[in-house]
């Protein structure tokens, strides 16, 4: 029995290993997170953070309501936040079938204060990155009410 713990636990071991070493060696970064109600995700690295301040992630899921969910951007504080773009049409939030849809439209100062209330599927963003330097375009896969998940895929965009 301790033998096949201590293989697992080498085991373990040697797999994280490989994964650090991997993104220390310039592999890919995760392009999608699954999200629930106060986690964020810093898009640089692909980790998600639980319990997560603003300060510490570029994006975060808050509560909206009883089965709703906001995506705030990440900044100093939930008064001073980075920059986001939501794309809308006529004051509705736009709808796109896949990332690949999603224009790569920049924020701007226009934007500021903007956040993604009421989260839907296929809704989409451009966010200025607060950890981390430069721009990333969000799509929002899918939305699980009932499960309190949030599943986002998203990749930089070039300023």
């Amino acid at each position: 029995m301790v033998r096949s713990s201590l293989v697992l636990c080498l085991a373990s071991s040697l797999a994280l290993s490989a994964c650090a070493s991997d993104a220390a060696n310039g592999a890919a970064v995760p392009t999608s997170a699954d999200l629930a109600v106060d986690q964020g995700v810093i898009f640089s690295t692909g980790e998600v953070v639980p319990g997560a301040s603003y300060l510490k992630v570029d994006v975060i899921v808050r509560k909206h309501g009883s089965s709703n969910f906001d995506l705030k951007p990440g900044g100093t504080g939930p008064s001073d936040l980075r920059l986001m773009h939501i794309f809308k049409s006529g004051g509705v939030d736009k709808v796109y079938k896949s990332i690949d849809e999603v224009p790569d439209d920049l924020p701007s100062s226009a934007d500021y204060g903007d956040y993604l209330g009421s989260v839907s599927t296929g809704n989409a963003f451009v966010i200025e990155n607060n950890v981390g330097d430069g721009y990333t375009k969000v799509w929002v896969k899918q939305v699980i009410a009932s499960a309190g998940l949030v599943r986002l895929e998203f990749k930089p965009v070039a300023p």
